[in-house]
């Protein structure tokens, strides 16, 4: 079950990082738990962290899933970030602006997010206006973090040691084109004994 603390004031803030790792909570309880009144988040967020966790259909979901004979999905495969921003897109009001976003990208026990989930799940609401990009995803593609926050100040990459990837971010057309970015960047080594 999810935690339910009593909140007065909108919060400017979200974090998850108490489902870090967690397979078993389902869409309905997410919906639940990000909409309820308790919760009440303010339409600008400071910042928002999202850790590695699976969210499995709930029953609604899971039928129509099976009505229209849609494939599922494998147990690995992610879906938290795009469940968790569209429902901030419909929450009355909806959360219209994110500062800072910081996911957890490295599980070993989910794959991570691929280019094209990243950036459909910031577009086109909470892109220009992300300032804080810290989305902890190996040799990340330097055109993905553009299209997802194009104005971000502040950058975090995490590297594999890939040369080419290394490269292709120091190319013209490739983290330069960040005109806005004060912070330096730094591409960190994955922890140990990861594998991707």
């Amino acid at each position: 079950m999810l935690p339910s603390p009593k909140y007065t004031d909108p919060r400017i803030f979200l974090d998850l990082v108490g489902l870090k790792d967690r397979s078993d909570i389902t869409e309905d309880q997410l919906e639940a738990f990000l909409s309820c009144q308790w919760l009440k988040l303010d339409d600008v967020l400071r910042y928002i962290r999202i850790p590695s966790f699976r969210v499995v259909p709930g029953k609604k979901n899971a039928n129509a899933a099976k009505s229209q004979n849609r494939s599922v999905r494998s147990e690995r495969d992610p879906n938290n970030c795009t469940l968790v921003f569209n429902i901030l897109r419909k929450l009355k009001p909806p959360v219209s602006t994110i500062l800072d976003v910081s996911v957890d990208d490295m599980s070993e026990k989910f794959h991570p997010h691929s280019n094209q989930d990243i950036i459909a799940c910031l577009k086109p609401e909470f892109s220009p206006n992300i300032e804080k990009w810290d989305w902890n995803k190996i040799d990340m593609c330097s055109d993905a973090i553009h299209e997802a926050a194009p104005n971000a100040t502040e950058i975090y990459l995490y590297c594999s040691g890939n040369n080419a990837i290394l490269k292709s971010w120091s190319a013209l057309d490739g983290l330069p084109k960040f005109a806005n970015v004060s912070h330096a960047l730094r591409p960190l080594k994955p922890p140990c004994g990861f594998v991707g």
